[in-house]
């Protein structure tokens, strides 16, 4: 096998891009740690090579080199302070920083994840790539952007050669380069084909945003939509095949940006050469017709919002112009541009190709002079008026919940110093002073508002609202509408989360039937994932192993490492922990763990429910301190993400008493534990599971401490609960009963 590169070969000169290098003296063949093997390319900034790093392991890296003259000791200061943040950047759409520092000589230079691929436009083009593959990479280009704006870093320099092109494992995955460093440095970047102009302007002027032009000259910053311009243009090319502005020289190019209207996709395809736009659907692996086709309306719309020149007109996010791919793609209304009805009518014939056939030949029946009566054509019929007025609703909906936050009478607080719970509050006594006579409209809006109360922990205000609503729902929509399983599931959830198991079975199956009748697959699910942890408090947990494969079965097969896959695995973890199965627990809980991290990002509150319950399991194999690392983290997830005092903050604090218990830190175990029971008492009433846990908890605590008598009262109170829950074989009434007889061993001097 061919050994390394030696410290004393000569790298290249040139690199892949044709372009010579800067020269790199005898010095810089070993920068920091990380020894030089050849050139990969250069910008107006400096230049990228390879290099190599081999302890404490060994990897290639990307080492990018600041040419002279572009750094000074306060802009070396704010590039490391930048390079450090972007070590945090952990997705798998972004090239990773691993080092960062300065030559001998003072110049700065940071070592990045190696991507050996092409970059994006090159990649799709030199594959004829079709416009729905392309579209795709660019959902996932949007994701790796959106991790970078939580964590409070702008690039400032997108364009398709800082997004590369890699495959790993077959699959082609987008890795965005050079994050943060246009920022880091803030220096006047290259004008790419325009050339060098010293204007104040950071980035790459073909890519830039208005705003990055105009205020970067004026000391106006940018913010995260300067990013969402860049990926607009980016789109717009992987589209078209040309950038949406062009000029003869900077200056022009500059006016045109600020000046100018981008054209719409398809127009600019109108615009090109015959033989160009044959060129173009050529690369897309289509012909011109169905090209222009393909960008006309919905794409051409998307385009627009993602590259307008007013930024409070451009999509807010990344994950706003990613989520309106995800429904073009999807063949669901796009929020760029509002649909008209034959928009609509179009998108569901080819959701529901199956049921418009259905009506088309009830059509066709009556046409021939059939006059039997077609099923079909009334429920196409019913159909159509449940879909009009849903759309009517959710108007309805949208304005009085928009109203919810005006504040505008005089002296009233700002909407920031009005808590969440007040919101919740006003609209349910607005409901039902102002919608008596829209019963539908009410329903909806106590439907919602009730599981927001379920999901701030407020069970006992909301409940009533959702059983209002969904007797108003199975009056007015039947039975078996879909809108009344959903309110079942939303009660069954509740009334189980409140200590009422045995209440929500029957929600849940009748629940069960309407959505089998109805098709609902992917809401079965959900219905099904709800039943098992019924099941699982009832001590049936075969049953429950059973429903919770079957929703994994459908949510893997419609998409996998989802959101809501990665619930249903977390709740399937949680049920293998309770059967004492700890191997299994912990390897369907990592999984899960990893299915969120990349699609909810790093600080999502579903997260913070995959950490606890994986560090649950920990704890039990005894890796204390993995375990207590994950508790934390979880915990403080939660305190960003809820509300002082949310029944979550006091299970993160009572896994943590776990914890210490489990270490033998008796004093911390107690004050974990009395935390914890501190919180839920706000919540819950007396005889509530949860108050059975810090209970039981604190009765271990104290039967080691010696406190008989406190440690005997606690257990008898926790099993009570237990038994009165969740029946007389569970085992969280096994295992207090187990820690209650070695209690009377103690006491009894065996």
């Amino acid at each position: 096998m061919r050994e390394p590169v030696d410290d004393d070969t000569e790298p290249d000169t040139v690199g892949r891009d044709g372009r010579t290098l800067p020269p790199i003296d005898g010095e810089y063949r070993r920068i920091g740690p990380f020894h030089i093997l050849s050139a990969l390319g250069s910008g107006g900034m400096g230049a990228v090579y390879l290099a190599e790093q081999r302890e404490p392991i060994r990897r290639q890296v990307a080492i990018k080199l600041i040419r002279g003259g572009l750094y000074d000791r306060r802009l070396i200061k704010r590039f490391q302070a930048e390079a450090q943040a972007m070590a945090l950047l952990t997705h798998p759409n972004v090239a990773r920083v691993y080092d960062a520092g300065t030559t001998d000589d003072g110049r700065p230079y940071i070592a990045m994840e190696y991507v050996p691929g092409q970059s994006i436009t090159k990649w799709c083009d030199a594959r004829d790539l079709p416009v729905r593959r392309r579209l795709e990479l660019m959902i996932d280009v949007c994701e790796g952007v959106r991790h970078a704006h939580q964590k409070a870093i702008i690039h400032r320099d997108l364009k398709p050669s800082n997004v590369l092109v890699t495959e790993l494992e077959g699959r082609a995955v987008p890795k965005i380069i050079d994050f943060g460093l246009a920022k880091g440095l803030d220096q006047p970047l290259s004008g790419d084909t325009q050339g060098t102009v010293d204007w104040g302007i950071v980035g790459t002027l073909q890519y830039l945003s208005p705003e990055a032009i105009d205020g970067g000259a004026r000391g106006i910053d940018v913010d995260t939509r300067t990013d969402v311009y860049a990926l607009g243009v980016i789109l717009f090319e992987l589209l078209v095949g040309r950038l949406p502005f062009t000029g003869e020289d900077t200056a022009q190019l500059i006016g045109r940006v600020l000046t100018g209207e981008p054209p719409r996709p398809s127009v600019a395809l109108d615009a090109m050469a015959e033989g160009e736009r044959a060129a173009a659907a050529r690369l897309r692996g289509t012909d011109p017709a169905t090209h222009r086709r393909l960008l006309r309306r919905d794409l051409d719309w998307i385009v627009l919002k993602a590259v307008a020149r007013d930024r409070s007109q451009r999509y807010g996010s990344a994950v706003e112009l990613s989520a309106d791919l995800r429904r073009l793609l999807d063949d669901q209304p796009v929020t760029a541009s509002p649909p008209s009805q034959l928009d609509r009518a179009s998108k569901f014939v080819r959701r529901h190709k199956a049921a418009v056939a259905a009506a088309a030949l009830a059509v066709l029946a009556l046409a021939g002079g059939i006059v039997l009566r077609s099923r079909e054509a009334a429920r196409a019929n019913r159909e159509a008026a449940r879909a009009s007025q849903e759309a009517a609703a959710a108007r309805q909906v949208a304005d009085f919940m928009a109203s919810l936050f005006r504040v505008s009478q005089a002296g009233s607080r700002k909407p920031s110093e009005v808590s969440a719970r007040e919101l919740l509050d006003r609209g349910a006594a607005r409901i039902r002073e102002e919608l008596k006579d829209q019963p539908l409209v009410r329903a909806r809006l106590l439907d919602t508002i009730g599981d927001v109360y379920r999901s701030m922990g407020l069970y006992e205000p909301g409940r009533p609202l959702l059983v209002e609503a969904l007797e108003t729902r199975r009056r007015l929509l039947g039975p078996d509408d879909p809108a009344v399983a959903e309110t079942l599931q939303r009660l069954a959830t509740l009334d189980r989360l409140a200590g009422r198991s045995a209440d929500a079975e029957a929600p849940l199956r009748e629940a069960l039937r309407i959505l089998e009748k109805s098709g609902q697959t992917l809401e079965r699910a959900r219905a099904l994932m709800a039943l098992a942890n019924v099941e699982s408090d009832r001590n049936r947990f075969a049953e429950a192993e059973r429903l919770l494969l079957e929703a994994v079965a459908i949510r893997e097969q419609a998409v996998p490492d989802s959101s809501d896959l990665a619930a249903t695995l977390n709740n399937l973890g949680n049920l293998y922990h309770e059967m004492g199965r700890l191997d299994d627990a912990a390897r369907v809980h990592e999984r899960s763990l990893a299915i969120k991290e990349k699609v909810d990002g790093p600080d999502h509150y579903f997260l913070s429910q995959s950490l606890s319950n994986l560090a649950n399991v920990y704890t039990k194999q005894k890796r204390f301190d993995l375990a207590e690392a994950m508790h934390r983290r979880a915990l403080a997830i939660k305190r960003n993400a809820l509300e002082a005092g949310h029944p979550e903050i006091g299970v993160s604090e009572h896994n943590l008493g776990d914890l210490a218990f489990q270490r033998g830190d008796l004093k911390a175990a107690e004050a974990q534990y009395t935390r914890g029971r501190e919180i839920w008492a706000k919540t819950f009433p007396p005889g509530h599971p949860y108050l059975a846990f810090s209970d039981a908890g604190l009765a271990n605590v104290y039967r080691e401490l010696g406190r008989t008598a406190d440690a005997r009262a606690l257990y008898e109170r926790a099993l009570a609960t237990f038994r009165n829950h969740y029946g007389l074989d569970h085992p969280y009434v096994k295992d207090t009963e187990a820690e209650y007889a070695r209690l009377k061993a103690r006491a009894s001097g065996q």
